[in-house]
């Protein structure tokens, strides 16, 4: 398990740790647990007050301390724990920002615990909630006064996440005048799209033949949909112009 925790005494030895997520339970990285290889200083590597990332590697209930290790977490590992982490202390102060003061104080907790059990994280829950509306929290058991109380301070502090879906598209005519097909090509599809009040879609050159398509939204599914509705668009475009457009998946 990947915890969160602040550094608070430096030792010889190695670091005493509070952890961060658990109501400031004690904890200890050895300094054989801070690198690989020899590590001579432990105050070269960590600092009182510094936050870390660290994997618990012991328990031990007679000693009420639990030991941690730096060593056997990678960097993606940091970044989405200490990601996590954040996300759940915004969700619990957007729920405490919305409830304080109000007749439902004393349902914050509970309010944020069905967040979190109904989503891999709360804020994974109030965003969706900014997506698809105050049923979401509805379904989760929360009274109906608690969740209009709730999106009003949800749709003013949460951002909308976004999802993109990038493809490239080569385009190619072997007419004499080719060069002023494809521009007249790329036109007529911008054209076609804004007709068919196809939106969010971005066509950009990266160097000819190859352009971009970029669909942005904050609902995936639209993305997969819109996209289909653009290949579809620019497939029959290019066939009406006996140009050739061939799609993949950008790295």
């Amino acid at each position: 398990e990947l915890v969160v925790g602040t550094v608070t005494e430096i030792t010889d030895y190695g670091a005493y740790v509070s952890l961060d997520e658990y109501s400031g339970k004690k904890a200890f990285i050895y300094i054989s647990e801070i690198k690989r290889g020899y590590v001579k200083r432990v105050r070269d590597y960590l600092r009182e007050g510094q936050k870390v990332v660290a994997r618990v590697i012991n328990v031990d209930p007679d000693k009420d301390i639990i030991d941690l290790s730096l060593r056997y977490v990678t960097e993606r590992e940091k970044q989405l724990k200490m990601k996590d982490y954040k996300d759940r202390k915004k969700a619990y102060k957007i729920v405490e920002l919305a409830l304080t003061g109000t007749p439902y104080e004393s349902e914050i907790k509970r309010v944020f615990y069905l967040l979190d059990e109904n989503f891999e994280n709360p804020y994974i829950g109030l965003e969706e909630a900014r997506r698809k509306g105050k049923t979401v929290l509805l379904k989760l058991g929360i009274a109906d006064e608690i969740a209009e109380i709730l999106m009003k301070e949800i749709m003013e502090r949460v951002k909308p996440s976004y999802t993109s879906l990038v493809y490239q598209v080569k385009v190619e005519s072997l007419a004499r005048d080719g060069v002023f097909k494809i521009m007249d090509y790329l036109e007529k599809c911008k054209k076609n799209l804004e007709k068919r009040d196809i939106k969010n879609v971005e066509i950009t050159v990266i160097s000819p033949p190859l352009y971009r398509i970029r669909v942005l939204h904050e609902n995936p599914k639209y993305v997969e949909q819109t996209f289909k509705k653009v290949a579809l668009e620019m497939l029959k475009v290019a066939k009406e112009m006996n140009i050739e457009a061939e799609f993949k998946t950008e790295r």
